[in-house]
């Protein structure tokens, strides 16, 4: 008899599990790819204008002040777009060819 109460408990065990999954990974069938795009096509736009601006300013502030922070800014800017420039590299890379 303790067999099947266990297996019992652990298939409810099992269930809850699944709707618990259900309730906070819900599948979204009418989920567009073309929005996934534009999504990254925002972002990576976003990193390049922030990275464009934040870069120039951390090398005006070394002129300032020789401490880590404009350091610091200079490189997340340069970081920011040489990834997005990246991101737009692999995109043209990947997109479809006509002709």
């Amino acid at each position: 008899m303790k067999p099947r109460a266990e297996r019992a408990t652990r298939l409810e065990l099992e269930d809850a599990l699944s709707v618990f999954r259900r309730v906070l990974f819900p599948r979204r069938p009418h989920d567009d790819p073309r929005a996934h795009r534009e999504r990254m096509k925002m972002l990576l736009s976003a990193g390049l204008l922030l990275g464009s601006l934040l870069f120039p300013l951390g090398v005006l502030l070394q002129t300032f002040s020789h401490g880590v922070a404009p350091q610091a800014v200079a490189v997340v800017g340069s970081a920011l777009v040489i990834v997005s420039l990246a991101g737009m590299t692999m995109g043209f890379a990947r997109a479809p060819r006509s002709g």
